[in-house]
């Protein structure tokens, strides 16, 4: 190890060059980051997509990634059962993947969390072997490490625009993304514009018309 890696590792001092490289790794999982707009509309914000060294198997990383904000919604006009026939669904399916696969293109990483396993003797499951490694892309543009850390999330919201073009006193809260952050130190915030709320669901009840 490095000097400037072991004062690294002390201080919590870590730019993106000492970012795990995934690039010949193994991708075991991939999921979205999204979040729930309404019971018809669903806003996919980011990518979680986990790696393991192939050349040792006993290493992982986990990276999440922004991209462009996609909303997929039902059609609201459909009654309880929401998309009628198979047909539906496997077109809404298709539609939305489509939307997806062209989001992803531009992804950009803003969390990386590395760790190492070891088999237990006793139980025989893999245990971790060291604490987490953790950098998390702060709003600011730095990159912050730490050690022995998770990275917590929690929905975000801000004050609803209508609410304020209209004065009203108490603006009611509006769920416009998910806060990323790590030891209280560092945030990174995934949200989208209020105005892509309205458009989906204009769009399908049109459409329903």
């Amino acid at each position: 190890m490095s000097v400037f890696l072991m004062l690294a590792l002390l201080t919590g001092s870590v730019g993106a060059a000492d970012i795990p490289d995934t690039q010949d790794w193994r991708v075991t999982v991939t999921k979205q980051l999204e979040f729930r707009v309404d019971d018809y509309c669903t806003a996919f914000v980011g990518t979680v997509t986990e790696y393991q060294n192939p050349d040792a198997p006993d290493e992982y990383v986990r990276t999440l990634a922004r991209q462009v904000p996609v909303i997929s919604c039902r059609s609201r006009n459909q009654g309880r059962s929401g998309i009628r026939t198979v047909s539906d669904l496997s077109w809404h399916r298709k539609d939305e993947q489509d939307a997806l696969d062209r989001a992803h293109t531009g992804a950009d990483a803003f969390a990386y969390i590395a760790w190492r396993t070891v088999r237990d003797g006793r139980s025989g499951e893999h245990i971790l072997a060291e604490p987490l490694r953790v950098w998390l892309l702060d709003q600011s543009g730095v990159w912050v490490f730490r050690q022995g850390h998770r990275i917590a999330s929690r929905p975000f919201s801000e004050p609803s625009k209508a609410d304020m073009a209209g004065r009203r006193e108490l603006p009611a809260p509006v769920l416009v993304g998910i806060e990323y952050s790590l030891n209280g130190e560092a945030t990174h915030i995934l949200r989208l514009d209020q105005d892509m709320l309205a458009a989906p669901r204009k769009t399908e009840d049109d459409d329903a018309r």
